[in-house]
């Protein structure tokens, strides 16, 4: 396993894996949902987001803090890129003080 993919499987599983992100009627990955994973090219077709307003929101700890800084380098403008100091991808799932609300409210202010 490379060390990106190592590291997004360890904050994943620091969420389902453990109390935290379990649920009663929770089921594991399944098969069919991996074709869908493969396939999705969130680049394939970045221009025709022009010229929509994006705002990408990242976690400085976040194992998906790379991707999101190429999609952004990639995308159309306006966009803007918030990173959120000490947050890593899941912690947006459930560790609501971490949210930028400002940001969220500010950029759907602006833009709709």
């Amino acid at each position: 396993m490379k060390p990106s993919q190592q590291a997004a499987a360890d904050e994943f599983a620091e969420y389902y894996a453990t109390p935290r992100g379990a649920h009663p009627r929770s089921h594991p990955l399944s098969l069919t949902s991996l074709g869908a994973i493969a396939n999705f090219m969130p680049l394939a077709q970045i221009e025709l987001t022009d010229p929509r307003p994006l705002l990408f929101i990242a976690g400085e700890k976040a194992h998906s803090l790379s991707y999101s800084e190429d999609v952004y380098a990639q995308a159309p403008e306006p966009k803007q890129l918030h990173i959120v100091p000490g947050a890593g991808h899941v912690d947006f799932y459930d560790k609501v003080d971490l949210i930028p609300w400002q940001k969220l409210t500010g950029f759907f202010d602006e833009h709709l």
